[in-house]
Formats: structure tokens, sequence, C-alpha cells
């Protein structure tokens, strides 16, 4: 018992002692140099301008390509009406088909548009803006790239279950 009081009372001085030392010690202050930070600064901002400029190639190589698909599909489809009405095919719903169809890939060509007007604003003020304005702009960026993603799923879609079904439907029908 002895030795327990003993070693508490041993580990209760060392640990007084340690905090009147720790308590003597002026705190450290950092300073930090506003070069370094600029620098830092600087730095993020070209990899940010540079994963922008990235990022916006990619977006117009994959716009060029879904344009190029969808006004192929557009235009097979008006080939396909013409040759069927010379045949004296009812197409009155591949028609419609083919005004809808437009209709939606205008609809991408609208959001597309918005997208790069928005990625070019937002590139050019990177460095100017606040942590927390990018961020919003970002978000928006992502809200758009989430509507244009919706339109081509949209016509893909609709090709599918609307265009190619009426398409079959002309080809059973008997003159």
């Amino acid at each position: 018992m002895r030795k327990k009081i003993l070693i508490i009372t041993i580990a209760a001085i060392i640990i007084l002692a340690g905090t009147k030392i720790a308590s003597a010690i002026p705190p450290i202050q950092l300073q930090i140099d506003p070069a370094i930070v600029k620098a830092w600064h600087d730095a993020r901002c070209a990899k940010f301008k540079e994963k922008i400029a990235e990022k916006t190639s990619n977006l117009g190589e994959k716009y060029d390509k879904h344009l190029n698909a969808y006004n192929n599909l557009a235009s097979r489809l008006d080939t396909l009406i013409g040759r069927l009405e010379d045949k004296d095919y009812n197409v009155v719903q591949l028609k419609t088909d083919l005004s809808v169809l437009n209709n939606k890939i205008d609809k991408f060509k609208e959001d597309y548009s918005t997208l790069f007007e928005k990625v070019d604003a937002t590139k050019g003020k990177v460095c100017d803006d606040t942590d927390v304005t990018i961020k919003t702009k970002l978000g928006d960026i992502r809200v758009l790239i989430q509507a244009v993603r919706k339109d081509a799923k949209e016509v893909r879609t609709y090709y599918k279950n609307e265009i190619r079904g009426d398409i079959l439907a002309v080809k059973n029908q008997k003159l």
C-alpha cells in the first residue's frame, strides 16, 4: 500500500512540475511569409486553369461527336421517310417522330451552349474569386452537365423505344 501511495505522490509532483515549466515557456507565434502564400495561390490557380482548359476541350469534343451522331440520325430518318413515301407507305408517325427528335436535338444544343457559356465565364475568373464563389459556380456547372447528359439520354431512349418500333411497324405494313 505504501508503494502505491509513494508512486501516486511522485507522479503528481512530476505532473505539477511539468505544467509549471510548460506555462513558463512563451507560446510560439507562427508567421507565414506572404510571398509563400502568393506563390502557393498562383501555383494552385495555374493548375486549376489547366484542368478547366482540359475539361473544356473534352466537352467540345464530346459535343461534336454527339451532334454529328444526332444529325446523321435525323438525316438518315429523313431519307428513310422519303424512300418510304415514294413506295406509298404511311409514314405520318415517322414524320412526327422526326419532328420530336429534332426538338430533342435542339434542346441538347441549347443546354450545351449554356454549359459552354457558364464554363467560359468561370474559366476567366478562377483566380479572382473566393473559394466559396468558385465552388458555387462549379456546382452550377455540374447541374448543367447533368442536364446535358439527361438530354443525350432522352435522344437515345427516344430512338430506341419510339423510332425503332415505328420503323418496324411501317415495314410490316401491307401495301
